[in-house]
């Protein structure tokens, strides 16, 4: 199960909310840290790796290296990075999140 991975240089921070099937990590040690987020188990498990702005609802996302994608599908099998907008469709993440756009966009 993804809640014992361990990722180098970020802290997990388990599932978003309890059968949300969400899963988070954030980078340590960051005055602006990136996130590693993970929806696994319902369908073909997708992540987002990059950093969310709130104040200008805007994301930009990071490519996944291999070692942190190889670690991710040793808990949930084959998994595909999506950006942000394409992440949150058909989550709990959706309502709160939909008006995000890629940042420079």
């Amino acid at each position: 199960m993804i809640k014992y991975a361990e990722i180098d240089g970020y802290k997990n921070l388990g599932e978003i909310e309890m059968l949300s099937h969400l899963y988070q990590f954030i980078e340590k040690d960051k005055p602006e840290p990136m996130v590693i987020l993970i929806h696994a188990y319902e369908s073909e498990t997708r992540i987002f790796k990059g950093y969310l702005y709130n104040s200008t609802k805007t994301y930009r996302s990071v490519p996944l290296e291999d070692t942190e994608k190889a670690i991710i599908e040793i808990y949930t099998g084959k998994a595909e990075q999506v950006d942000f907008d394409k992440f949150i469709v058909g989550t709990i993440l959706e309502a709160g999140y939909i008006g995000f756009s890629k940042e420079g966009e």
